[in-house]
């Protein structure tokens, strides 16, 4: 076959594969909205709207109902979450109107609705000084059941932060356990057995004594500074409590008591090594 013809074969096969290929990406780009859309419908589900007058009236009055105000067809709308529309609305409020369940007022262009006030019962003077009796006592018992809540509530949290009974097991056992390897220390110390070395001894004693002679140099540095910034304008103790600085005997550690009466025995110097003529020519050649 004559190159020519081979060139055009696959400039065809390749439109073709093309041609196949943009269908597919457009009909994948088209899911994707559709797709998406379908995943909020789904995370945001709505209520169902209410289109019936009379249970559209129903949920109205319960606002009016609950609390004695005025309340505009917007207000409804809000209330209702959702349930409720402007068609439906108007027409609820229209019709409790005309049943004299709610009173109309127009200001200006704004429309307000009130429950109808004279279907609710008058109260003689005695009839209210009983409920607001009532009320008050009713309150009051409000008030006493709060607090038996609230003591009641720290008293759960009290137990709920207490062991539960593994947990009470564990600790015990764990309490065994230490208490028997203290018994056992203290039984040895009663024997006489010797848990330290003489060593390890006069290292602690040395450490010891080294920490206490640095405390006193340095406490006598800082009286003696505290004492120069101060002169004769200030007494130390001012500048002490300004600066923040708590003094050993304000935290109760007292200087004179720490001292264990023992002298501490001086470390031996490492020795020094002697040169030797091998040691002097390694250096030597090493310097080369």
């Amino acid at each position: 076959m004559p190159p020519k013809k081979k060139k055009e074969e696959g400039e065809d096969a390749a439109k073709k594969e093309k041609k196949t290929k943009e269908p597919k990406e457009k009909k994948e780009k088209a899911a994707k909205p559709k797709a998406k859309a379908a995943a909020k419908g789904k995370a945001k589900a709505k209520p169902a709207a209410i289109k019936d007058t009379d249970a559209a009236g129903t949920l109205i009055m319960s606002f009016f109902e609950r609390e004695n105000r005025p309340y505009s067809p917007q207000d409804c709308i809000n209330l209702s979450q959702g349930k409720l529309k402007k068609a439906a609305v108007e027409k609820a409020l229209s019709a409790l109107v005309e049943k004299g369940e709610l009173t109309e007022k127009v200001i200006k262009s704004t429309r307000a609705y009130m429950a109808n006030q004279s279907n609710f019962e008058v109260h003689d003077d005695e009839t209210k000084e009983k409920l607001e009796t009532e009320i008050a006592e009713l309150t009051e018992e409000a008030k006493e059941l709060d607090t038996e809540l609230k003591s009641l509530t720290g008293n759960v949290n009290r137990l709920n932060a207490q062991l539960t009974d593994e947990e009470l097991k564990k600790e015990i056992k764990r309490l065994k356990e230490s208490t028997a390897e203290k018994e056992k220390k203290l039984e040895k110390l009663q024997g006489g057995a010797v848990l330290i070395t003489e060593e390890d001894r006069e290292n602690a004693i040395y450490k010891y004594c080294t920490a206490r002679s640095l405390w006193r140099k340095r406490k006598a540095l800082c009286n003696e500074l505290i004492d120069a910034m101060c002169g004769d304008a200030k007494h130390p103790r001012e500048l002490r409590e300004e600066v923040g600085i708590e003094t050993d005997e304000e935290r109760g550690f007292l200087l004179a008591e720490s001292d264990l009466g023992v002298t501490p025995k001086p470390k031996p110097k490492p020795a020094k090594v002697q040169k030797t003529a091998k040691t002097s020519s390694v250096k030597s050649a090493k310097k080369k």
